[in-house]
């Protein structure tokens, strides 16, 4: 009889990384389309054109924002398997979380009711990206972290080997003699 739980992670790791790369290339394109769009309003913009998708500050916020989020669908589409680190480190991820936030305050100042929605998603985005760097303030993340990656290596040398697995624990590196001394005897 086949491992059902075994099987049951094994589709859903699948199926959780499909999405996750699905995810990743979508904000790829998003990010090259804001690129493409922001560049297009400013250079409509110096020729004088002044329609409403000409608007300086709303093409700069496409031409900056843009590779960033082109560059987190890329990584998103990279690691979506093999990560066990987080995709932000620390100092990446206040000012990302703090940019969504005031996001959403030029989102609903310029559009108004119609930026609600926008202005949702991006409180939401800043929001989770805070909390996420609150939770992992003075080290407590990394150490979080190596845990998991620890826990990582077992389980897939358990995959790889059970019966290595069963010979050779892998534990976390101690100092040697742990505070014992020993004393070597000549026969």
């Amino acid at each position: 009889m086949p491992d059902l739980g075994r099987l049951y992670l094994g589709i859903a790791q699948f199926v959780t990384t499909l999405v996750l790369r699905l995810y990743g290339a979508a904000f790829a394109v998003f990010g090259a389309l804001f690129v493409y769009w922001g560049g297009r309003g400013l250079t409509a913009y110096t020729k004088g054109i002044r329609a409403a998708w000409t608007e300086p500050g709303v093409c700069l916020l496409g031409v900056v924002g843009g590779p960033l989020i082109a560059w987190f669908g890329w990584r998103m589409t990279r690691d979506s398997a093999t990560r066990t680190t987080p995709g932000f480190s620390q100092a990446q991820l206040l000012p990302l979380s703090v940019m969504a936030l005031g996001a959403a305050v030029i989102a609903v100042t310029m559009m108004g009711n119609d930026g609600v929605p926008y202005s949702t998603l991006a409180v939401i985005a800043g929001g989770a990206g805070l909390v996420r760097w609150w939770s992992r303030r003075r080290g407590h993340g990394e150490r979080q972290d190596a845990e998991n990656a620890f826990f990582d290596r077992i389980a897939a040398l358990e995959r790889k080997d059970p019966a290595e697995a069963q010979r050779h624990p892998l534990t976390p590196s101690r100092p040697r003699n742990c505070g014992t001394s020993f004393s070597r005897t000549s026969t």
